[in-house]
């Protein structure tokens, strides 16, 4: 008994309108090969590090100041900044300005910081 998928096709039209011509689909349907394939949907990109998002960032900052960080003499600049940035950090925990959590945790900002040069 053939299902209602591979039913003949009637010749009849809507009811009431008299019989028109019915185009049976089902033997015209497209066969999909691998030139007609839908294309395969590319892989989601990998996160970018923290850390070169960090170094894109500040490199932008520079950038739109006429500098680079790609620069060695704007990077040494920046390097004698942040070590000049930690020794603050480290006065400011020596008069409990700081706690330890609080000064380790904005060291290693820093120490991130650091390594933007590197990274552009």
């Amino acid at each position: 008994m053939p299902s209602a998928e591979h039913a003949p096709a009637s010749q009849a039209g809507p009811p009431g309108r008299g019989a028109a011509p019915v185009i049976p689909l089902a033997s015209r349907r497209r066969r999909t090969t691998a030139a007609h394939a839908a294309p395969t949907p590319a892989p989601p990109a990998e996160p970018e590090p923290p850390a070169l998002g960090l170094a894109l960032h500040l490199q932008a900052t520079f950038l739109a100041t006429g500098q680079s960080l790609a620069d060695p003499a704007t990077a040494q600049a920046y390097d004698t900044t942040l070590a000049n940035v930690q020794m603050l950090l480290d006065g400011a925990r020596a008069r409990g300005i700081l706690g330890a959590a609080e000064q380790q945790a904005l060291r290693a900002m820093v120490d991130d910081m650091r390594q933007a040069p590197e990274l552009v």
